[in-house]
């Protein structure tokens, strides 16, 4: 029987996928798809943040030819909702070592 000859991957596509795979923080984005429709390379799928999705299309400008690739990320982790009204308080400061006398001492008890 004949093999049949296999298909080289796009040449874009593989410098994608190693540079994914040689960022320190993108390398663990599981749900990253690099995938070839058409003779064109899409990159597909979620990360967890918007700084990771951030440090991504920093990581395509940096990519000769990354402008020619189609980007489809969202982030899992979406912004404050617009409506929310997010108000921070900060506890009030402790005044201490509670009722403890500052008179007081543990030197009278013997160690044994």
């Amino acid at each position: 029987m004949a093999e049949t000859p296999a298909v080289p991957e796009h040449p874009l596509a593989t410098r994608l996928k190693a540079a994914l795979k040689a960022h320190p923080v993108l390398r663990d984005e599981k749900k990253l798809k690099v995938v070839v429709v058409g003779g064109s390379v899409r990159l597909e799928g979620t990360v967890f943040t918007r700084d990771t999705q951030r440090q991504l299309l920093e990581l395509m400008g940096r990519l000769p030819g990354g402008d020619e690739i189609a980007v489809l990320v969202e982030p899992e982790v979406a912004p404050p909702r617009g409506d929310r009204n997010l108000v921070g308080q900060v506890p009030p400061v402790s005044p201490g070592a509670g009722g403890t006398k500052n008179t007081y001492s543990t030197s009278h008890l013997k160690t044994s």
